[in-house]
């Protein structure tokens, strides 16, 4: 058997290197847009992907095209914050609705699906720890419906929200922007 503590020295090392040589910072610009099954537009921001060395998490931004609708699936828990449009979400049968500035808590293995019901696109970034789930053998995504434009029969049946927590356990599940809690605290952190 070989020396595995030598090899874990040499392997921190080229982690040093590999973090090191990274990039830090991901531009609008340099973004790889792809259409996807869940998305109509989506690019990977920050991501072992892109050649940042995360932790296991990644960093997205989608777009909804005006009248359209994400796919519906379900995987780990994921942070939504929405960037421009409105709309709601659909998570667990209960719907959530959005505007500029809110921010989702998607928990764990719960199916959810965004809509947009404005007259321009939505725009989201989506924080996620997929390569770590599936690193560690926890990932596991599931597609119900891909992305497409809305039914306005289907929508039609949808309740209005009722409200931001989660009936599962209480937690909240979205925030809009008027609702965040300022601080005047100035050090890194508040």
């Amino acid at each position: 058997m070989q020396d595995f503590y030598s090899t874990w020295l040499e392997n921190s090392e080229n982690i040093e290197k590999t973090v090191k040589a990274a990039p830090r910072v991901a531009k609008g610009k340099s973004l790889a847009w792809v259409r996807t099954r869940q998305d109509s537009k989506a690019a990977l921001m920050i991501a072992p992907e892109t050649g940042f060395p995360t932790g296991g998490s990644l960093l997205m931004k989608a777009e909804i095209p005006a009248g359209w609708h994400t796919g519906r699936h379900l995987h780990g828990e994921e942070a939504v914050y929405v960037e421009k449009g409105e709309g709601f979400l659909i998570l667990d049968d209960r719907r959530y609705d959005f505007h500029r500035g809110t921010i989702f808590h998607i928990p764990h293995r719960s199916a959810h699906q965004l809509f947009n019901t404005g007259k321009e696109a939505v725009v989201y970034i989506s924080g996620l720890a997929w390569p770590l789930e599936a690193f560690v053998r926890m990932g596991r995504i599931e597609q119900f419906e891909d992305a497409g434009a809305n039914d306005p029969a289907a929508l039609a049946k949808i309740a209005p929200e009722e409200s931001q927590y989660w009936p599962v356990d209480g937690r909240r599940i979205s925030m809009h922007e008027e609702q965040f809690e300022r601080s005047a605290e100035t050090k890194h952190g508040a």
